[in-house]
């Protein structure tokens, strides 16, 4: 398939792999050519789901390297060329190439103006603009980039005459502590620990609160219990919360599998062209990639995979423990405590309970 060479090679520091594939394919997120090795696990995702890749990694707290990129420039070429275009279309596409050999432009693909002017500030300095592309190194360009403030990852390459940057950009940090007018409870909870920086805190360690209940008052009180002022609320209040959540599952269901069989019809034409499937039930998978020799070619892989239908028994230990790493994402805590139970209900199901127990901040400002 064309979206699986168009891809990112990632390694990451790991000691629950299993647990990281299940999220990633609970997130439906490809993931291919899997190599594990001590403590590290290294694979392959689209470059489209990149991003969310990214975002997973972070929410479990791995530290990643991208070990390489694949992009389907080199791809397109190569099958341009194999299927002999006109002498003219080639001498056309050398002339270009050498007549735009040198850069003219800069372009910076990023929501943040600022970044974009350190990018504009940094070619401006390497001398990247009018400069030949064999004199540009695009790996210490890309490196120099990476180390700025507000980056996560970049792309740097050559498009046509002009040097293009694109910027995964990091999340924002908001560094200023804020004050509201009142700091509330969130969740039900155990209190266990309390600051309150500005206010009057209501609570302390070992009360047991519940959602919406006041934590820290505005109010400020004397020794003598007198209201002296009211100020923003400005603090943190620690609790123990717990998590629960049931699901129903049956016991036997019906699960669409693919039979191994497929067809992949690959198409050069001036316009997109459908092609029906020879299987009644099937997956489809299409690429497409338009590109301009005098006229708009599309280049299309289209594949159709078989599939069929089949019952099995629910693995039920299986679907609890990916049922809990999935609780566990949605939650945004991983717990000092997590635990799962099932039975079976005589209805042809499973009741499957889920808890975590987690110490966090149980206030919210408002």
């Amino acid at each position: 398939m064309l979206s699986k060479l168009v891809y990112c090679r990632i390694k990451a520091r790991s000691n629950q792999k299993s647990r990281l594939l299940t999220t990633l394919s609970m997130s439906k997120i490809t993931v291919w050519s899997v190599e594990t090795e001590s403590n590290y696990i290294t694979f392959s995702v689209k470059i489209k789901d990149l991003a969310k890749t990214f975002a997973i990694l972070k929410n479990m707290c791995y530290n990643y390297i991208i070990c390489s990129r694949r992009d389907v420039k080199s791809l397109l070429i190569a099958f341009v060329k194999r299927l002999g275009l006109i002498a003219g279309a080639f001498c056309s596409i050398a002339c270009i190439l050498f007549c735009n050999n040198t850069v003219l432009g800069l372009s910076v693909k990023t929501n943040n103006e600022e970044l974009k002017e350190k990018v504009s500030h940094l070619a401006s300095v390497q001398n990247s603009l009018f400069k030949l592309k064999d004199n540009i190194d695009l790996e210490t360009m890309r490196f120099e980039i990476v180390n700025l403030d507000g980056v996560a990852d970049c792309s740097v390459k050559f498009v046509g005459n002009r040097l293009e940057v694109e910027i995964l950009d990091a999340p924002k940090i908001e560094d200023r502590e804020l004050i509201y007018s009142a700091y509330v409870a969130k969740y039900d909870a155990t209190v266990t620990s309390v600051v309150a920086k500005q206010g009057t805190p209501l609570v302390k360690s070992g009360d047991r609160v519940f959602a919406g209940a006041p934590l820290i008052s505005p109010e400020v009180f004397n020794e003598n219990g007198e209201l002296i002022t009211t100020t923003g609320v400005c603090g943190k209040v620690i609790g123990k919360v717990v998590f629960r959540k049931t699901l129903t599952v049956d016991k036997e269901r019906v699960i669409t599998i693919k039979t191994g069989r497929k067809k992949i019809y690959r198409s050069l034409s001036l316009h997109s062209k459908q092609i029906s499937s020879p299987y009644k039930l099937y997956e489809k998978t299409m690429e497409e990639e338009c590109f301009n020799l005098f006229l708009p070619i599309r280049y299309t892989i289209t594949e159709y995979a078989e599939l069929e239908e089949r019952v099995v028994q629910t693995d039920i230990e299986e679907f609890a423990k990916n049922a809990l790493q999935e609780f566990i994402i949605d939650c945004g805590q991983i717990g000092e405590e997590t635990l799962y139970s099932y039975k079976d209900n005589g209805k042809g199901q499973y009741v499957v309970s889920l808890y975590i127990k987690t110490e966090m901040e149980i206030g919210i400002g408002v």
